[in-house]
């Protein structure tokens, strides 16, 4: 596969420069070498730091003989970041299920943090034309009925790369591509917040690209506030969040490397 047609965007996100075509699925490999397809990327649930695949949940909940089908989603949460909601449609003639039920079932099945908080009875999942279940929708959904309130709106994402020798300065590339791609201007950046797995980063960056000393870690960076292993994206978006609702900012930027010269980059708006 060269590319997608017409598409150079959706080709720079799927094929890296080396050629590889990567799909979007998240596996593991078990101690005798057996590769385990465990979900998608963007299906991912980050709740408190905690990276949850819902598709481990859903083989579990798919266990219970009440239940026919399960999908579950993240809704946004005010102290974790996102709650698990499991949608859940009964076998035909199957007695009553309620969350309770549902969350005694998954329990010593599951790791505490993976049980849902919310659980639907429902009678059909929202579909496409194709047969997928449209969980973008089931969020929409349940986002409303649970009466939850987004703080943030993804505006745009990147992810660019530099020379690992050079992986300091990932974040600038990667912004400017963020940038680009959400169709905005520097200048209309009222915040940033940059991972400082070193000092040197954010300093980069602010030089490279011009950022106002006063617009980037206004709170500190990881020196000052941490530097959580496997969860600093989470830590940095949070903190980012708290900046902009300080100040009403309305467009706001999170940066970090994600190793060997990668970065990554995210622009929000504040809802």
């Amino acid at each position: 596969m060269k590319g997608y047609y017409n598409k150079p965007d959706a080709t720079r996100e799927a094929i890296d420069t080396d050629g590889w075509f990567h799909t979007g699925d998240i596996g593991e490999m078990d101690d005798e070498g057996y590769l385990n397809i465990v979900g998608r990327i963007k299906d991912m649930i980050i709740r408190g730091g905690e990276n949850i695949y819902p598709a481990e949940i859903e083989r579990v909940m798919a266990e219970h003989p009440q239940i026919q089908d399960v999908a579950v989603i993240g809704v946004p949460d005010e102290k974790y970041g996102e709650e698990l909601c499991a949608w859940i449609k009964l076998r035909d003639g199957a007695e009553p299920l309620d969350a309770d039920a549902v969350r005694a079932f998954a329990t010593g099945k599951l790791a505490h943090y993976k049980i849902p908080r919310y659980v639907r009875i429902v009678e059909e999942f929202p579909m496409t034309v194709t047969g997928k279940i449209r969980k973008v929708e089931m969020r929409e959904v349940s986002v409303e009925e649970l009466g939850l309130q987004p703080k943030l709106r993804l505006v745009g994402y990147a992810y660019a790369g530099v020379a690992p020798h050079l992986m300091g300065i990932g974040p600038v590339p990667a912004i400017e591509a963020v940038v680009e791609k959400a169709g905005l201007h520097l200048a209309d950046i009222d915040r940033f917040e940059i991972n400082e797995a070193f000092a040197v980063v954010p300093m980069v960056a602010m030089k490279e690209l011009n950022i106002p000393h006063e617009k980037l870690n206004v709170f500190g960076g990881a020196v000052a506030l941490g530097h959580p292993i496997g969860a600093s994206g989470a830590r940095t978006l949070v903190t980012l969040l708290n900046a902009m609702r300080r100040r009403n900012a309305k467009i706001g930027i999170n940066s970090l490397c994600i190793g060997g010269g990668e970065a990554t980059a995210v622009a929000v708006e504040l809802v």
